[in-house]
This record gives C-alpha cells, structure tokens and sequence, in this order.
C-alpha cells in the first residue's frame, strides 16, 4: 500500500506512462512491481501522502465491514470517532442501507457529520459518558450488528454492551487509554453475547 511515480512500464501496460503519479494496494516485495490492476492514478490536487491514506484508510474500513460477514441494508454500524476510518465507514454504511451511530466528544464535527454525511444518530461521548447505554437505547435494547472500534482498552467494555448477539467488533484503533481497574474482562463479557 502506498503512492508514489511510475519509474517504467512493460510493453503490455496500457493506461499508464512513466511519471504517472498512483496509488498502489500491493505487496512491495513483489519483484517488478504491482499489476496495473492495482494501480490508481492520483488526482492533481492530491499530495502523495493524502493519496496513500485513502488506500489504507479504504482497505481497513471496507475489510470491517466486509471481510467477516457482509454488510447488509437495514444493519445498524456503530462508529466511533470523526477520524478518516469513521468517516469512511459512515459513507460506506449509508451506501449500503445502513443505519449509522457515530461517536466524538466534539458537538461540531457530530452537527458535520449528520449533515454533511447523513449520519443517523450522534453521540456526544464526553456529555454521554455512558454512551453504550444510548447506543442501547436507539436500538431498542438491541444493539448494533457492527462496530468500527477504535478506542481499544478504553471502549472495548462499553463496545461489548453494545453490540448485538452475534454482531461483529472490528477492532480497528487503540487511541484511547484505560487505567487497568477499568479494563473489562473480556472473555467474561463475550460469553455473555
């Protein structure tokens, strides 16, 4: 995964020239480079470290949502956070006829995202600390089938009590820290879904 120039094409290639700036989702020890299958060409207005992260940010998300089970219309995702995987899920969850519930402490970028990005349901985490409870609450006792974690030890416990029986917990993040009297005991809480 990464952007960079093409430094030389095979006679077979079509569509891309030397110079062409890309993005690229393959392995780098490959001996001659990625096929042109896996290239992407870079729009102008893109560095090459903006258009790296699309492919890594893509890749990450589409896999949580994908790669297990597939996402289905009327799912209900659970997102936590504004940041680039959210955001992603968010647009990708809404094109698959998702519901969608997204977290952020900021009042602001939680009014963005519902309408900016149609966001269904936001959570202020900060004025709702016990935002699984909420996320209980929307879905009528429920719980939401995915969720995008993001917070590792800090939010995995409230992630387990929100999910639904069989649901699935990406666990994409670690971004926040838990003091050790308030880590869950997991294997404890997953025997209870």
């Amino acid at each position: 995964v990464g952007a960079g120039e093409i430094v030389e094409v095979g006679d077979q290639v079509i569509g891309f020239k030397k110079g062409d700036r890309v993005i690229s989702n393959f392995d780098p020890t490959h001996l001659y480079g990625p096929s042109q299958s896996c290239l992407i060409k870079i729009p102008d207005h893109l560095s090459y470290e903006q258009a790296a992260s699309l492919v890594c940010t893509g890749t990450t998300t589409w896999n949580a949502l994908h790669g297990n089970n597939r996402l289905l219309p009327g799912q209900t995702v659970l997102l936590q956070g504004t940041g680039g995987v959210s955001l992603t899920g968010l647009m990708l969850a809404k094109a698959g006829g998702c519901t969608t519930i997204i977290t952020s402490s900021d009042d602001e970028k939680l009014k963005q995202v519902k309408d900016k990005y149609g966001a269904d349901y936001t959570i202020n985490y900060k004025k709702q600390p016990n935002w699984d409870e909420e996320v209980l609450k929307i879905t009528n006792g429920e719980g939401v089938d995915i969720i995008l974690e993001n917070g590792g030890a800090a939010t995995i416990g409230k992630s387990l009590n929100s999910i639904k029986m069989g649901g699935i917990i990406a666990c994409i993040g670690f971004l926040g820290a838990a003091l050790k009297p308030e880590n869950p005991d997991v294997a404890l809480l997953a025997l209870g879904k």
